[in-house]
């Protein structure tokens, strides 16, 4: 249950999703959080392109991986290349279309092989994440479009649910629930709608709290 329940987590909000990036035109997200003892301030900065993939990742102000992208003729991305510091290749990101709109990211480690494969569908939804070929994520949305249920299943095993999204009145997630270990994200906002502060809880008890900044395409 511990692989779950971390990949439930990260899924569940630790960032921006693809869909948020691109309907916001997000620029950059500025995550900053306490870690270690004594504890020290970490901050990590994802810059994005226009078209909402990555771009640069800086950790504590220093660069980490920068990506190049590779484009058809159409301009449609083909092709991501992450870099780290070194500017040794990490990992190569693969795009595939289909007909009716919906596509897949594949994620390849540097002589690893595929680590992970997202799903998308044509409003950009990310429905199913693969890690490594068998353990596999599924997202299910409510009718207002909203992720509230998220599935785990290896090859050959129904889908059980581990995690679900709890809305309030105002239509934004107030917090995420993994099942059935008592632990908890709670969510507040922005102006825009967007996560600015994410608390992690377990047991009734804070784990750490997450602060979110933002910048924006003009």
């Amino acid at each position: 249950m511990l692989f779950t329940f971390f990949f439930f987590m990260n899924a569940a909000f630790s960032q921006p999703g693809r869909e948020e990036i691109i309907q916001y035109k997000i620029k950059s997200v500025t995550k900053t959080y306490l870690m270690g003892k004594p504890a020290q301030k970490i901050e990590e900065k994802n810059y994005y392109t226009r078209k909402g993939d990555d771009s640069l990742e800086y950790y504590c102000g220093k660069i980490s991986f920068t990506f190049k992208s590779f484009t058809d003729s159409k301009g449609t991305i083909t092709k991501l290349e992450k870099y780290d510091a070194e500017n040794a290749m990490d990992e190569v990101h693969l795009y595939k279309y289909n007909k009716d709109g919906s596509y897949s990211i594949e994620i390849a480690g540097h002589s690893a092989g595929t680590i992970l494969q997202s799903e998308y569908d044509r409003n950009n939804k990310c429905l199913r994440e693969i890690y490594s070929g068998t353990d596999t994520l599924q997202f299910s949305y409510n009718d207002k479009g909203k992720l509230d249920k998220i599935f785990y299943y290896t090859k050959g095993e129904e889908p059980e649910q581990i995690g679900s999204i709890i809305y309030g009145s105002k239509g934004l997630a107030e917090r995420a629930e993994s099942l059935p270990e008592e632990k908890a994200r709670y969510f507040k906002y922005n102006n825009k709608g967007l996560v600015s502060e994410m608390k992690t809880v377990t047991k009734g008890k804070t784990d750490n709290t997450f602060f979110y900044s933002y910048e924006f395409w003009e």
